[in-house]
């Protein structure tokens, strides 16, 4: 898609609201709105199916903490899958998890945001379809959070027969989370590693 070559997904991830859990632990919900919500991690192919999900991470959850301690992650560093995830400057820039460049100054840098840019957006569209398909996910799920995560995750597995099925949707509606990553200080495990991977990919390939 795009031109951006060796892709195998996509990661974003979107906040689905529920109540307030109370007692000790309801804060941790709270996200940066100030809403209570599930911050979920998805992982999408090319025809919006989702590969991979992650529910678990109460809304305060960084998106970075959230990939650290997810099986992608470790499936990626294993290689047991072949080649690049995109990710927003909400996650780390690795060798397997490319970003965009913060502050393109050359014309490769500058074709190598369009065509990440162009292609990382099948993931707000995959939000957009999933939400669209089952509205519970774009209102406060009014559940205790064991079902909420149920929800979300039995939701995910009909999205995908939907998919499988070839079932026509319109996909007009994009993520209305896009954007609660500014500010956000980015720390790789080897500091310039990824960012070096990414600068000699940008060369070879833009």
């Amino acid at each position: 898609m795009a031109n951006f070559p060796n892709v195998a997904a996509c990661v974003d991830r979107t906040h689905i609201l529920i109540k307030n859990p109370g007692g000790n632990i309801g804060e941790i919900f709270r996200n940066r709105k100030g809403q209570f919500s599930i911050n979920v991690q998805v992982a999408c192919g090319p025809n919006l199916e989702i590969l991979n999900l992650v529910a678990r991470h109460p809304g305060s959850t960084h998106d970075n903490v959230i990939f650290e301690q997810s099986g992608l992650r470790v499936k990626f560093e294993r290689n047991e899958v072949q080649g690049i995830l995109l990710g927003d400057n909400g996650y780390a820039c690795r060798r397997y998890l490319l970003t965009p460049v913060i502050n393109p100054v050359t014309e490769s840098e500058e074709n190598y945001n369009r065509a990440h840019i162009r292609t990382r957006n099948i993931v707000e569209r995959v939000f957009g379809v999933w939400k669209r398909r089952f509205p519970c996910l774009r209102r406060t799920l009014q559940t205790k959070e064991e079902t909420s995560i149920a929800i979300i995750c039995a939701t995910a597995i009909l999205h995908n027969i939907a998919r499988n099925l070839s079932e026509v949707f319109e996909e007009n509606e994009l993520n209305e989370d896009g954007d609660w990553v500014d500010n956000i200080i980015i720390v790789s495990d080897r500091p310039g590693d990824g960012l070096a991977f990414r600068r000699t990919f940008i060369v070879t390939h833009f």
